[in-house]
């Protein structure tokens, strides 16, 4: 390929892309290469409708369950507070999975427990799904 980053064109299924995939995956080494070595947007929305609209790869990790890559993408421009298109931040993504240690690891780095984008709290994600460990967590830093 003359020029590599045409990776980020790549359509996975739903309009998410290479980094999002690596993301989800907990595949570290891959999103350091495509963050690293192609330029990838940790930030970047998946275009379109449905469940993945406006969903980022920061937002992805957080369903990996694995802190290592969270952290990674956080420390490369994650942002703990923006929203997908259903007004999803990445704290709600690991609580609707119950990804305790991901969630965990996000309160500790200062995410609003209480945040609301429209469509309820990280807490109301994570009970809905029967999430309880998660639940818990989530009272435990005072979440209403």
């Amino acid at each position: 390929l003359d020029d590599p980053r045409v990776i980020f064109s790549f359509d996975m299924g739903g309009g998410i892309g290479v980094l999002h995939i690596a993301a989800v995956g907990g595949h570290l080494e891959v999103c350091k290469y495509l963050v690293e070595e192609l330029g990838g947007d940790v930030n970047a929305p998946a275009p379109g409708v449905g469940d993945f609209a406006g969903v980022t790869p920061f937002m992805s990790s957080a369903q990996s369950g694995d802190v290592s890559t969270v952290k990674y993408l956080l420390d490369h421009g994650g942002d703990l507070t923006k929203s997908d298109a259903k007004g999803r931040t990445v704290l709600h993504h690991a609580a609707c999975i119950g990804s305790c240690t991901v969630t965990e690891f996000l309160l500790s780095k200062g995410v609003p427990v209480d945040i609301d984008c429209g469509r309820g709290t990280p807490l109301h994600q994570a009970a809905t799904n029967e999430q309880d460990k998660t639940v818990k967590i989530l009272l435990e830093h005072h979440a209403d």
